[in-house]
């Protein structure tokens, strides 16, 4: 082979022979302007991978932070108004009577004279029985609507509901809606209680603070009301929680 044709046909070997290299090992450099090319675009290759996983990455991590976000407050918000009973306020009481009483007394257990709500200093007094079990065999206050109203007994034998006594499960389910008033209540608001004992009345020798289980609802379902707290000696007033 003369020196002429060796001088043509060896840069044409080398650079298939660097072609086929550069399909098994990345790398390979040859000065003729053509496979650098191919190298850096191998690069650039390889670079928008690092780089488009790094964009998609970061992307991705914004949209699930925002989906979160949202899902967050969404299911917060859900569960907030679940579990918040005074989002929506309640407007019903339930008196459950927790004295022996005895079914030989004409006036057997807790005496209710009234149940009052008090929001903001106004008190606002039972306008309606929603449902009621009243004990006691001799019982001679049994008509509910002893309950109804302020309170007007005047620590005498009228205008009262004896409830019975805990033995016959003695209780009493009031609202409080009127023409100024939509009966609706919440946390921070008051619940009166007034008993027939020593509290309210002093005077009587023989009166006695009968304790009741009171709790709040925003239905009459038994199932539904939240207790509150007890009254008893020297305590009616209980706030909702």
């Amino acid at each position: 082979m003369n020196e002429t044709l060796r001088s043509r046909l060896l840069p044409a070997l080398a650079l298939l022979a660097c072609g086929a290299l550069t399909a098994a090992v990345a790398g390979c450099v040859i000065q003729t302007g053509t496979f650098p090319n191919s190298t850096t675009g191998g690069n650039n290759v390889a670079n928008n991978g690092v780089n488009n996983g790094t964009n998609n990455g970061t992307n991705n991590g914004a949209n699930n932070g925002i989906n979160n976000s949202t899902n967050n407050g969404t299911n917060n918000g859900a569960n907030n108004g679940s579990n918040n009973n005074g989002t929506n306020g309640y407007a019903f009481v339930l008196i459950e009577d927790l004295s022996e009483g005895d079914d030989a007394s004409a006036a057997p257990g807790a005496d209710i004279d009234a149940v009052c709500l008090l929001i903001d200093g106004e008190q606002h007094c039972a306008t309606t029985v929603g449902d009621f079990n009243i004990g006691g065999a001799a019982n001679m206050f049994i008509d509910t609507a002893g309950v109804i109203g302020p309170p007007d007994s005047e620590c005498m034998a009228q205008n009262f509901t004896a409830l019975g006594g805990n033995s016959a499960g003695s209780y009493i389910v009031l609202s409080f809606a009127d023409e100024g008033f939509d009966g609706v209540f919440n946390s921070g608001d008051e619940v009166v209680v007034y008993e027939l004992g020593q509290t309210l009345c002093p005077d009587l020798v023989d009166a006695v603070d009968e304790p009741t289980r009171v709790s709040v609802s925003a239905s009459t379902d038994l199932a539904t009301f939240v207790v509150i707290g007890e009254t008893g000696v020297g305590r009616n007033v209980l706030q909702v929680p």
